[in-house]
């Protein structure tokens, strides 16, 4: 929710979650001897409030500068039913907080030629924490997948979700080109790295979890990051970002995808290769093909539908189908998923998900999932 009021000449936004989880059983596995945790036994409840701030300046040269701040607070309500998981805090209520200040600065070179423009931007980004506390000792829930690419490069924040908070000092840094053609179209790029200046790199401490220890942004310098785009302003998108290591510039991750709309259809195909991650119990290397169609009907409904093939085992990963409606003020949907990507033996996860929102509230959503004893169904 965004104030309308500036306060000191920028923008405050507001931003809240209440998560409750409940999990009859522990689900737990072992990657070189150690046991790991996607989620716990018992039931932990999350209320969540974020405040962000910041404000754009523009000097006399073009130099963009903006500060920004933000203070991130979650109180926990925790009931661990499963003894043998000694990490988690044994308080049954636990406040967390995480305030940050920061500076972005942008410098864009502009230069015209017939049919179009060029800009090449330096961009460079610090952002000053504390070190994130109580890490290990709460759940992890909404934070289990960390995508370091070029689309996280600049976030304040690369955690996916509530439960894990970016500590310590950290410095973004990348240079931006876009060729753009008067007619629309324009073809962009971005290649940069991260650096964790002083205090505790949270992506180098492992969780309950571990889901950091192959992120990319667990050493001193990150890996780096680069993307390169095509847009025909045509409703057609071509492009794809890769990861490479920070020692020898090896492909630790690579993506390229198509998207396109026609008439009432929208559709993605995308194709990534993923490096081994050992410290994820990740040890041969994936390449998988992923496409997706969204399918508008008549008045506000749509069908949408998904589908994740593993190239290399030659088996389908995931797959979701389901339906959507969406107006002015209220938008709802309901989804079927098969998961397979922790197969190997185990269960196929059937996931019914429903989700609906309210455009000027925000979104809420309910999820249950059941386990089928043949993992190939």
């Amino acid at each position: 929710m965004y104030f309308e009021k500036s306060i000191l000449g920028g923008q405050l936004n507001y931003d809240g979650n209440l998560t409750s989880l409940t999990r009859e059983t522990t689900d737990a596995f072992s990657v070189n001897g150690q046991n790991r945790f996607r989620g716990v036994e018992g039931t932990f409840t999350r209320v969540s409030a974020n405040l962000t701030w910041q404000r754009t300046l523009i000097d006399p040269i073009g130099q963009v500068f903006t500060p920004f701040a933000y203070a991130k607070t979650n109180l926990y309500f925790l009931a661990n039913a499963d003894n043998n998981v000694t990490a988690l805090s044994d308080e049954s209520v636990v406040f967390r907080g995480m305030p940050a200040v920061g500076l972005e600065y942008r410098y864009p070179f502009l230069a015209t030629f017939n049919g179009g423009n060029q800009v090449i931007e330096p961009i460079a980004q610090l952002i000053v924490r504390p070190n994130e506390a109580a890490i290990g000792e709460l759940p992890n829930e909404d934070a289990q997948s960390i995508v370091f690419d070029a689309s996280t490069l600049f976030e304040w924040d690369k955690f996916s979700g509530f439960d894990r908070n970016e500590g310590g000092t950290r410095a973004n840094l990348g240079l931006q080109y876009k060729l753009q053609f008067d007619k629309g179209s324009f073809i962009s790029g971005l290649f940069g790295r991260s650096f964790q200046l002083a205090g505790r790199n949270s992506y180098a401490v492992p969780g309950i979890l571990d889901a950091t220890g192959d992120s990319g942004l667990q050493t001193t310098g990150s890996d780096y990051v680069t993307s390169l785009y095509f847009d025909t302003n045509t409703g057609f998108r071509l492009g794809g970002n890769a990861r490479f290591s920070e020692h020898d510039f090896g492909v630790e991750r690579a993506e390229v995808s198509a998207s396109g709309r026609y008439g009432p259809a929208s559709t993605v195909l995308s194709y990534a290769y993923l490096a081994e991650r050992p410290d994820a119990g990740i040890d041969q290397q994936r390449s998988e093909l992923v496409g997706a169609l969204n399918l508008t009907l008549e008045e506000n409904w749509r069908v949408f539908g998904s589908l994740r093939y593993d190239m290399i085992n030659e088996n389908i990963v995931q797959d979701t189908v389901g339906l959507g409606y969406d107006d002015e003020g209220f938008s709802a949907s309901i989804s079927y998923g098969e998961d397979r990507s922790r197969n190997n033996g185990e269960p196929v996860e059937r996931i019914f998900f429903f989700r609906f929102g309210l455009r000027t509230i925000g979104d809420t959503s309910l999820s249950t999932s059941t386990s089928d004893s043949s993992p190939n169904d």
